[in-house]
């Protein structure tokens, strides 16, 4: 009986365990509240948000580079004191960097070692490069000197380049031709300017347009758009503003180069330096860091105000040291111009064939004639 009895209970809990289990997996799903959301719905609607969202910050995205696009192209006027900020954080050479001239001029030539010349070279793998060196123009003359021409006498000797078949270049097309084996015209010619006058965009500008011809004008960051010296109040022949020069760099007949920043010194000048010699009192770690200081805000000046590509140091007065043309020349400077006088021997591959480039001072004792034949002379 007992037996019976335990195989009905088994039996009966079997029974209800089975019922159990069968309501569970047919009975409907719990009813939610009216603007109760379901788990599955909560997860399908944050997803909906996060791509709305993903889809608007795409869009600020789309708008916010527009508007730093604007601003690049419009704001491009950077203040000295920024750059001279800047300076403090660029890497300058420690003490055990700088460890000796002769080190400084091999490193340098390493890093300027031309490119092998391409299949379509110049077949002329060297030429003779004549450079003509001008300062100030003037109406006036009896303002007239070693460093300031007529517009009469200016006029006379472009016009006399002209007829004799002379062709004026850019320092950047010089480069080209000894980095590149890029071709030249059969008379190439290089007009410089040094300083940075009004008057060579006022007086000069338009007679090398009419002739057409170009030149180049290495500027002194300093005195750009000053018509006195510094802050001595000093008069001075006007400079043109760095505003103006970025005009007459898009008419292809002007570029920019450097004439330093701050180191076309004189006797105004407290403790003035000569050119861009070492000072008596300067050990060389301050000599070279001076150096490469005043050529880091010279090029960025006149990169970010003109818009020009900075290769070029002209040295003030001239005066320039092998250490320093040495430092410069790894910092980009590829070309350095001296005042003296002399014809310049550039040649396919030979970098160092740009270094201290000569030129010819021009003023009214020299007429056109006798510039053609002063030319003839030296590039025979």
């Amino acid at each position: 009986m007992k037996k019976i009895l335990l195989i009905l209970a088994v039996a009966c809990v079997a029974f209800c365990g089975y019922y159990a289990v069968f309501e569970m997996g047919t009975s409907p799903p719990k009813a939610y509240a009216p603007g109760q959301t379901t788990a599955y719905e909560t997860q399908n609607e944050i997803t909906t948000q996060s791509l709305t969202a993903f889809s608007e910050t795409d869009e600020i995205t789309e708008v916010f580079q527009t508007e730093i696009t604007e601003v690049v192209l419009t704001e491009t006027e950077i203040t000295t004191e920024i750059i001279t900020a800047t300076i403090s954080e660029t890497e300058l050479p420690t003490e055990t960097e700088v460890i000796s001239e002769t080190e400084i001029i091999t490193e340098a030539e390493s890093d300027t070692e031309a490119a092998p010349p391409s299949p379509e070279m110049d077949a002329r793998s060297e030429l003779k490069i004549p450079i003509l060196m001008y300062h100030a123009l003037t109406k006036n003359a009896e303002e007239a000197s070693s460093t300031v021409i007529t517009v009469e006498g200016f006029k006379e000797q472009i016009a006399a380049l002209d007829a004799a078949g002379y062709e004026s270049i850019f320092f950047g097309e010089l480069l080209s031709y000894v980095k590149e084996g890029t071709p030249l015209p059969e008379k190439p010619i290089l007009i410089t300017f040094d300083d940075g006058y009004l008057s060579n965009l006022t007086l000069a500008g338009p007679i090398l347009e009419e002739y057409g011809h170009k030149a180049t004008v290495s500027v002194i960051g300093i005195t750009a758009g000053c018509d006195t010296y510094k802050d001595t109040g000093v008069p001075i022949y006007p400079h043109f503003s760095l505003e103006a020069a970025k005009m007459a760099y898009g008419s292809r007949i002007f570029d920019f180069q450097s004439h330093t920043y701050d180191m076309h010194q004189n006797e105004l000048d407290e403790d003035p330096r000569k050119g861009m010699l070492q000072k008596e009192n300067e050990n060389e770690d301050d000599y070279i860091k001076a150096i490469r200081d005043d050529f880091f805000i010279s090029k960025s000046l006149l990169e970010s105000e003109i818009g020009v590509d900075c290769f070029v140091i002209v040295y003030p007065h001239g005066k320039c040291t092998p250490l320093a043309d040495s430092v410069l020349a790894g910092m980009g400077a590829e070309i350095s111009v001296t005042v003296e006088p002399g014809i310049n021997i550039v040649r396919i591959g030979d970098m160092n064939s740009l270094r201290f480039l000569c030129r010819f001072n021009m003023d009214d004792d020299t007429n056109g004639e006798e510039l053609v034949s002063l030319l003839a002379d030296q590039t025979k």
